[in-house]
């Protein structure tokens, strides 16, 4: 399991907007190249999407939503499942959004997923940072 913590200057509601729309992702994620919304709107739980990124495809079902304080994602691609618990809590004009990942792989990619931890973790706080500075912009 990873888990990782960013601090946002910006209301928790915003944070958890941007986040549970995975369509924004193209404006944080420098690896995602296109998503597609597959359900109907409002986002809420059960909201699936399809997200292409740099490792493939993944399709990515918002499995828990309580605005704006916790909000989960179940990711299925070919070589791994992911689940992601966000908690978010504000205090001061400070929203602090924990995020814990855990990943399975499938096949081959049990064996390797250990091994890729460190850069797992390595890109996820350069992707976070992207949404920190996303979340931090006015508008």
């Amino acid at each position: 399991m990873i888990t990782d913590v960013m601090h946002i200057r910006c209301p928790a509601a915003k944070a958890y907007d941007l986040m549970a729309d995975a369509r924004n992702e193209t404006r944080w994620n420098s690896g995602v190249a296109e998503v597609e919304l597959r359900s109907g709107e409002p986002i809420g739980e059960g909201t699936q999407f399809m997200v292409v990124d740099k490792r493939g495809q993944h399709d990515v079902t918002i499995t828990g939503y309580n605005r704006p304080e916790t909000l989960s994602f179940v990711v299925r691609s070919a070589s791994m499942d992911v689940q992601i618990d966000y908690l978010l809590t504000e205090a001061d004009g400070v929203t602090t959004m924990t995020g814990r990942f855990n990943a399975k792989g499938k096949g081959a990619m049990r064996f390797m997923l250990p091994m890729l931890v460190p850069l797992i973790r390595r890109d996820l706080a350069r992707e976070h940072a992207n949404f920190i500075r996303l979340c931090e912009t006015p508008g």
